[in-house]
């Protein structure tokens, strides 16, 4: 899909973000430990995986009444249900399939869409005044600084290659997703 990133070009996004460093720290840790044996490694690479009572970032944004967003920034975000996940995890064990892939439902929803489908007010607050806030109160009570990447310049993945190879597409749209973690 025209815009979408597929799973060899992931690795030029978000370089300096600890989030993606993270990802990819685990990615090689995993391959370097099977290497030379007989294992299958798949990796799944899920967009934020939102649910009822989750204490990740989007979860907590989208479950509280109030949004502290960036002023000016809507990006379209990929958000996938945790039963698509669960899904997606037993179509691998069923196939055996190895390798990479993007889990995501294909459909988008922008920023304030999925704000307003969680009946959470958004109130635009500048990343200057955000910054001590978050540095203090991360993990715990807000989204830490490298959360705030994903609500200024959203990217979005193709998971065309989980769809051809594994037949397996997420049931749940993105807004339906939010809907179902919020009970909307």
């Amino acid at each position: 899909h025209a815009g979408h990133v597929s799973e060899q070009h992931l690795a030029a996004l978000r370089r300096g973000n600890a989030v993606t460093r993270s990802w990819r720290r685990l990615e090689a840790a995993a391959c370097r430990a099977i290497e030379g044996s007989p294992v299958v490694l798949t990796v799944l690479r899920p967009p934020a995986v939102v649910a009822r009572g989750r204490g990740d970032a989007f979860s907590r944004l989208f479950a509280g009444r109030l949004a502290f967003v960036l002023p000016g920034f809507d990006p379209s975000l990929q958000l996938l249900a945790a039963s698509d996940l669960a899904r997606a995890v037993v179509r691998v064990m069923e196939t055996g399939a190895a390798g990479v892939y993007h889990l995501a439902p294909s459909a988008v929803v922008p920023l304030r869409q999925a704000l307003e489908t969680a009946r959470c007010r958004r109130l635009p607050v500048p990343l200057s005044v955000q910054w001590l806030p978050r540095k203090l109160l991360a993990p715990r009570r807000a989204a830490p600084l490298d959360q705030l990447d994903y609500l200024r310049h959203g990217s979005t993945v193709s998971a065309e290659k989980i769809r051809r190879e594994l037949d397996f597409e997420p049931l749940y749209a993105s807004a339906d997703a939010v809907r179902r973690a919020t009970g909307a």
